[in-house]
């Protein structure tokens, strides 16, 4: 075995590291020439950048020799290192095991914790993400670019105070990260006029991706006019380097709408902006332009999300965004562009696509439809757009004709799907993810249907076809919508009851007459604050039930908003307002059933959110809207019967309605019990799914 080892020692040295990584499988019983082989393999390994071999050899020298502890300071550095490229392949949980392990033999390891905090953070664990970047700035105090994580952090948590306080001090330390990585930290922090302040200030470095996500960062937090500042410094970065710019950067720059606007007149200027930012994106990307740009559909993903969130009608508007849009995916992916021919033979096909199929409210509205057609006789296709899967995920796939879990090019995922033949494809929430706008607005099937899993017309010349609700739809709703509209009965799909029965109640909260007030922030128009606030005085022992926005500035704008609707009123916003944490739905359940009465939002109604509450035995009080997005809960409650108890005819009658309702806790013992004994009637889904099966025949047959 001695010439053996010699003999792979000799290879290593001449360039031949195969001989060296054969000792692992035949070492040697005898510990001195076992020690020697290893020391060898981990030499080779290091030398040849064979991570996987190296970190094997030194566990069996650490095993060989417990108390040697550079055999534990190698392997940690080597554990470190694979984790490292294990993140930035994408896989940062088995990055996380490495990095452990690595703490493991080397718990005051100069990068391991840093590392470990990164790949928490991708995990979406920033509390863990920030014990660990504290646990690094213990060993290593200096260390300003963990600082300024530590600041992000303590933000993204909603430490906003804490966060402000660390990112004073970075930013007077010398050492201070500058550049596209100060502007990053800034706009994690929320200091997004000074994000936009630096990222001018670093000219063509603005250029490409690290620009574009310090402006999609600041995008995220809100602010119009840092946001469009933000993307402006990425075009104008571009541009001098002689590049064109990126389609999705000037989409952004010039059709960003603020989604929590600090008022109706502030909304109202994002709209006349967001019409002259169409105008001006027809003018400045004409088809020789859009030819230059990399034939790439990630380029048009942007989604106009927050416009149908001011309560207006936006049937021409994004009318017009959709002719732009096929404009460009016509270029973007020129391959799609030939029309498909009828097929004649063999089962209907029909194709669902999404990013949602899964532990959602997209999932637990749809997730029957696939399986209905299936079983009607179709051929059906199940797209899901990483990078999301789950338990949900595979329970909708299972049995269907072909799953596909799809997490790379949008033009890879629209050939895949273009070369299945549909006839029908269905798009449950175009809108929801921006990367399903360009996908849409190619022609992927011979008919090609929205759902209202995004509750607004796509505005696209592609989609034929928008699913929608019978009873939630008012008398005009054709003109509300570019697409055909069907409409289906009842709920329109196999929603998952969940039984009260299943979870407990063990959720503290504050004392009073509780209002649940459930919706996102970005639901809750302008128009809803004086409601709250006018409640409120009216009802002072009322108190209101909001949800911490994920987002740490977005509380902070929300409550700024509120607390001055409060004051006007001569309501209290400090003891009346409450903000709960984000919980899992078997929690949300929870605090459904002990509050008293949930406050529907105007223009925007609930919808999986109502559906809770009835679960839950909890009164709504609503209203209907002009639009389908504001009548769902009144929907739910007309077919349960309540409409006249529970659905006022306006928003003063809303006011009184919820008064009554708070000052009459018979009244509300009573609808809770009349909403319980009435669920079958909301939950029967058996001429929803006749008609959708008669409606997907019927579509799959049109073209």
């Amino acid at each position: 075995m001695n010439e053996t080892i010699n003999q792979a020692a000799t290879a290593y040295q001449q360039g031949d590291p195969e001989p060296a990584f054969a000792l692992l499988k035949a070492l040697p019983d005898e510990p001195e020439a076992r020690l020697q082989a290893l020391v060898i393999v981990v030499n080779a390994a290091i030398h040849f950048d064979r991570i996987n071999e190296a970190i094997e050899g030194l566990q069996q020298l650490m095993h060989l020799q417990p108390d040697e502890s550079r055999w534990q300071r190698m392997s940690a550095d080597a554990l470190n290192r694979r984790g490292a490229q294990r993140r930035e392949a994408g896989d940062a949980k088995a990055a996380l095991e490495d990095f452990d392990s690595a703490l493991h033999n080397s718990l005051m390891h100069p990068l391991a914790n840093f590392n470990a905090a990164l790949a928490m953070r991708d995990l979406g664990d920033l509390r863990g993400a920030l014990r660990h970047i504290g646990e690094h700035l213990h060993g290593n105090p200096q260390d300003a670019e963990a600082a300024l994580m530590r600041a992000e952090l303590l933000a993204e948590t909603g430490r906003v105070e804490q966060a402000e306080e660390a990112l004073e001090q970075v930013l007077a330390d010398p050492a201070c990260p500058q550049g596209l990585r100060l502007a990053m930290g800034l706009a994690r922090i929320g200091r997004l006029q000074a994000a936009a302040d630096v990222l001018e200030l670093q000219g063509s470095e603005a250029a490409g991706a690290p620009g574009m996500e310090v402006a999609e960062r600041i995008r995220q937090q809100g602010d119009s006019d840092a946001t469009r500042r933000a993307f402006a410094a990425v075009i104008g970065a571009c541009r001098s380097r002689g590049q064109p710019p990126p389609l999705r950067a000037a989409l952004a720059q010039a059709l960003h709408i603020d989604p929590l606007p600090a008022d109706t007149a502030q909304m109202q200027l994002d709209r006349e902006a967001f019409s002259a930012g169409l105008q001006q994106i027809e003018t400045d990307w004409p088809n020789e332009s859009l030819a230059r740009l990399p034939a790439e559909l990630e380029q048009a993903s942007w989604s106009n999300f927050y416009l149908a969130y001011q309560g207006k009608d936006d049937c021409a508007l994004q009318s017009s965004y959709g002719d732009f849009l096929a404009r460009a995916t016509r270029s973007l992916a020129p391959s799609l562009d030939p029309p498909l021919e009828r097929r004649r033979d063999g089962p209907a096909r029909v194709g669902f696509l999404s990013s949602s199929f899964r532990e959602c409210t997209v999932g637990n509205y749809f997730g029957r439809w696939p399986r209905w057609l299936q079983e009607a006789g179709f051929e059906v296709h199940l797209f899901q757009l990483g990078p999301q899967r789950d338990a949900t995920t595979a329970r909708i796939a299972t049995g269907l004709h072909r799953f596909v879990f799809h997490d790379g090019s949008l033009n890879e995922l629209a050939e895949q799907v273009r070369s299945c033949d549909l006839d029908l494809l269905i798009y449950p929430e175009i809108g929801m993810d921006m990367r399903l706008l360009p996908l849409a607005a190619t022609r992927l099937a011979r008919c090609q249907a929205a759902a209202w899993g995004h509750p607004t017309t796509t505005g696209l010349p592609s989609i034929d076809v928008f699913l929608s609700c019978a009873g939630m739809e008012p008398a005009d709703a054709p003109a509300h919508y570019r697409e055909r509209l069907h409409l289906l009965p009842g709920l329109g799909v196999d929603y998952p009851l969940v039984a009260a029965s299943s979870v407990p109640d063990d959720i503290e909260l504050p004392m009073g007459v509780r209002v649940l007030v459930p919706q996102s922030g970005f639901k809750l128009h302008p128009d809803n604050d004086a409601l709250m606030a006018e409640l409120a005085a009216t009802v002072p022992e009322a108190v209101f039930l909001l949800f911490t926005p994920q987002r740490p500035r977005w509380r902070e704008r929300l409550m700024t908003r509120l607390g001055h609707a409060f004051e006007r009123s001569g309501a209290d916003p400090d003891n009346q307002l409450h903000w709960l944490p984000q919980v899992q739905r078997p929690q949300y359940l929870q605090i459904n059933r002990q509050c008293d009465l949930m406050l529907d939002s105007l223009h925007w109604s609930g919808g999986n959110t109502s559906l809770d509450a009835l679960v839950s035995g909890l009164p709504l009080a609503t209203c209907n809207g002009r639009f389908m997005r504001g009548r769902q809960s009144a929907a739910m409650l007309a077919q349960l019967g309540l409409a006249e108890n529970l659905v006022a005819a306006d928003r003063d009658a809303l006011l009184k309605l919820a008064t009554d309702l708070l000052r009459d806790p018979e009244q509300r013992r009573s609808l809770s019990s009349r909403i319980t004994n009435a669920l079958p009637k909301l939950f029967d889904s058996d001429q929803a799914k006749q008609r959708f099966v008669a409606l997907a025949e019927e579509l799959c047959h049109l073209v």
